[in-house]
């Protein structure tokens, strides 16, 4: 008996001795569609967490009423708009270096660890998390041009404001409308 076969028939004895659920389990929620990219209950969770312990230039320029769901919409949409431009891809060791400050926010690893758990991720997940945080950022960057001369928060809110409108209208978004459990 090879190992898939094996598998199979532990997973369908399991499965029979257990029985089948009896109701259906909601793991996560799909709140809104930006083109092909899904945002969900738990990435407005984890986007909030990250931002407690991580400052971005997004969220620097969102506007303070600006709620996640605008914010993780708005970063869909840029992520589509850098696709997969070399200019605002960082290097791998860029991304690692913004992981490893993030672990370096939490007292004890046990601490950073029970983050990751809390949150569904191992480093991998995290580390594509920051690689989207920083392709957001170098395309904000690049694209609005902000020089040193501009320092007040509200004109940079705003130049970001008027710059990701236009987008916003273009892009295809659906939201999704909560569904009572079947």
């Amino acid at each position: 008996m090879g190992v898939h076969t094996f598998l199979t028939i532990l997973a369908a004895l399991t499965w029979a001795r257990a029985g089948p659920p009896t109701e259906p389990v909601i793991v996560d929620r799909v709140i809104v569609v930006v083109g092909d990219d899904v945002i969900t209950a738990s990435d407005i969770d984890l986007t909030l967490a990250l931002d407690e312990r991580d400052q971005t230039l997004a969220r620097e320029l969102a506007h303070p009423k600006v709620n996640s769901i605008q914010r993780l919409i708005d970063g869909a949409i840029i992520r589509q708009l850098a696709g997969n431009v070399d200019v605002y891809q960082p290097t791998p060791g860029q991304v690692r270096a913004r992981v490893e400050a993030f672990q370096h926010l939490w007292p004890e690893s046990k601490q950073y660890h029970h983050f990751l758990s809390a949150h569904g991720m191992d480093e991998a997940r995290l580390f594509a998390h920051f690689f989207s945080r920083l392709v957001i950022d170098a395309y904000i960057h690049r694209n609005l041009s902000f020089n040193e001369e501009i320092i007040d928060p509200a004109e940079k809110q705003t130049r970001y404001a008027e710059w990701i409108a236009p987008h916003r209208k273009a892009a295809h978004i659906r939201h999704v409308a909560p569904q009572p459990p079947p």
